[in-house]
Parts: structure tokens; C-alpha cells; sequence
């Protein structure tokens, strides 16, 4: 287009050209948010995973510690008081293994699958 030459030509390549920009920028956006899902999600499962890492570790060492320091007469499985940290920690690595492999991750990708499918259709 040359500079200072405004004809009605000259303004509707102009105008297609703004349109092509506007919708590589939405193109650019949607793949960021999809990335940023993505990361998002694998550090989910990657924290999901050092925790049950930690909690089979502690608790093994938890049971060691209450097996050899005699069963009492409230013992349930040969354990005193191991048990219920493993319950009601075990609940809340439950909770966390729910959010990382079922969370607000499957939302938002049905969210964006819900968006791409409307975007197509229009």
C-alpha cells in the first residue's frame, strides 16, 4: 500500500489485513492457554506423585516404628496410632490425586474443547 494513498481499494486490503492479524493473534492466545493447561496439569500430577512418594516413605517408617514398639490392647493390624495417620492422611492424598488427575484440568479442557467446537460452527 503506498504511503498517503486512502482509496477505497487501498482501505479494505487494509481492513482484511487487520483481520488476518486479529485472528492469528486469537490463534497464538488459544495455543498459550492450551500450553499453559497443559503445564499446569503435569506439574498436578507431578506433585501428586513426590507426595505419595512422601507418604508411602513417612508412613512405612511410622508402621516400623509403631510394630516394634509393641502391640497395645487397642490395636487394629498390629498397629497403636500408625493407622490413623495413614487414614486420615491417606484421605487427604485421596483429595489430592482427585485434583490432579480429575480436577479443574478435565474442566478446562472440555471448556476449550465446548469453545474450539463454537468457534468452528460460527
Amino acid at each position: 500500500m503506498e504511503k498517503g494513498t486512502y482509496g477505497p481499494g487501498n482501505l479494505s486490503r487494509l481492513w482484511v489485513t487487520i483481520g488476518e492479524a486479529y485472528g492469528r493473534r486469537k490463534r497464538m492466545e488459544q495455543a498459550d492457554y492450551v500450553e499453559r493447561a497443559a503445564r499446569k496439569h503435569l506439574k498436578a500430577i507431578r506433585d501428586f506423585m513426590y507426595h505419595l512418594m512422601v507418604f508411602v516413605f513417612v508412613n512405612g517408617l511410622f508402621v516400623i516404628v509403631d510394630v516394634r514398639a509393641g502391640v497395645g490392647d487397642q490395636a487394629v493390624l498390629g498397629l497403636d496410632w500408625a493407622y490413623w495417620v495413614i487414614l486420615f492422611w491417606g484421605m487427604g492424598l485421596a483429595g489430592h490425586g482427585i485434583y490432579a488427575f480429575l480436577g479443574e484440568h478435565k474442566l478446562e479442557a472440555e471448556l476449550e474443547t465446548t469453545r474450539s467446537r463454537e468457534l468452528v460452527s460460527h
